[in-house]
C-alpha cells in the first residue's frame, strides 16, 4: 500500500511541478517524495520509475489524440522506430520513468545516510 501511495503522489506532484516548472521538475517530485516518505530498505525506484512512467505515457497518448496523431507519426518517421507510435510513447514514457526511478532512489540514498 506504501508503494501505491508513493506512486500516486510522485505522478501528482511532478503534474503540478510540470505545469511551472521545465520538464527536469519530474526528478524533483520524485525525489522529495521518496526523501520524505521512503524507507531504508524500500522500493524507490520501482516507485519513481512507476509514478513518472504513468504520467508521462498518459500525458504523451492524450497529446498524441488531440492532435489526431499527426505530430507523433511525424517524429516517428525522423527517429528510428520503424514509424510506430506505440514505440515513440513507449521510449517516452521509460525515459521518464528513469529519470523518475534515479531520483527517488538518490532520495532513498540521501535519507539512509543521514536517518539511522
Amino acid at each position: 500500500m506504501n508503494l501505491l501511495i508513493k506512486i500516486v503522489l510522485i505522478a501528482v506532484l511532478a503534474l503540478l511541478l510540470e505545469m511551472f516548472m521545465p520538464w527536469w521538475s519530474i526528478a524533483v517530485a520524485a525525489f522529495a517524495v521518496e526523501l520524505a516518505m521512503g524507507k531504508p530498505k524500500g522500493k524507490a525506484f520501482v516507485a519513481g520509475f512507476a509514478g513518472i512512467f504513468i504520467l508521462w505515457m498518459a500525458n504523451a497518448i492524450i497529446i498524441d489524440m488531440q492532435n489526431e496523431h499527426i505530430l507523433a507519426g511525424k517524429v516517428a518517421k525522423v527517429l528510428p522506430m520503424g514509424g510506430s507510435v506505440v514505440v515513440l510513447v513507449l521510449v517516452t514514457a521509460v525515459i521518464g520513468g528513469l529519470v523518475g526511478g534515479l531520483a527517488a532512489a538518490t532520495g532513498r540514498e540521501l535519507k539512509r545516510a543521514f536517518v539511522k
